[in-house]
């Protein structure tokens, strides 16, 4: 066991990319955010409020993912599903949902090859490759089943409590926002 590489529990493993999501892969999600307050007049807390409601929304559900052998290769595959939407939804506008999925798996190489970019490689370079590399190279404290589950699970259930009482304690804005505001909410990522 190596003395300088950090010692993490997969349940703070699972914060930390919660973190890394929220921050570096939803620019749009926010930034149409700021300007819909901004042309509503919406109070600018309310719209920053978004930011540890999309964190703590992450975390409750990265929290209930598996915490042994599949837990390294499911965040990864989040951080490329992250990265490539990030990437898709900044460069293009585009609103991951069903029918793009089924369009993207009818795409022909021609049409893949234009969409290929150095920007691309960027996005896949600092939101997947560097955490999934990092991701990968931390050594995870190992732990019993019992407790690695309970860990998640008290994880889940205060990251879900947390969010509900933000939303509930600016529920005129969230009840609005999520009930009108739906070209909004579909850029939040993943």
């Amino acid at each position: 066991m190596s003395e300088n590489r950090p010692f993490w529990s997969s349940a703070r493993l699972a914060l930390v990319l919660a973190a890394f999501i929220t921050v570096f892969a939803n620019y749009t999600l926010f930034s149409k955010l700021l300007e819909w307050t901004q042309r509503s007049g919406t109070p600018v807390l309310y719209a920053l409020s978004a930011v540890p409601v999309q964190f703590l929304l992450l975390a409750f559900f990265f929290s209930l993912l598996p915490a042994h052998r599949a837990f390294r290769p499911v965040m990864v595959f989040l951080l490329l599903v992250a990265a490539l939407s990030a990437y898709f939804v900044d460069s293009y506008g585009v609103v991951i949902d069903r029918e793009m999925l089924i369009n993207s798996l009818e795409t022909n190489r021609a049409e893949a090859a234009g969409l290929f970019s150095w920007r691309l490689l960027a996005y896949l370079g600092l939101l997947f490759i560097a955490p999934a590399f990092w991701l990968y190279r931390t050594q995870i404290r190992p732990q019993s089943g019992w407790k690695r589950l309970s860990g998640h699970m008290a994880q889940a259930g205060v990251s879900l409590a947390v969010m509900l009482a933000l939303v509930f304690s600016m529920s005129s804005f969230w009840m609005s926002f999520l009930r009108e505001q739906k070209q909004i909410r579909v850029y939040s990522n993943p």
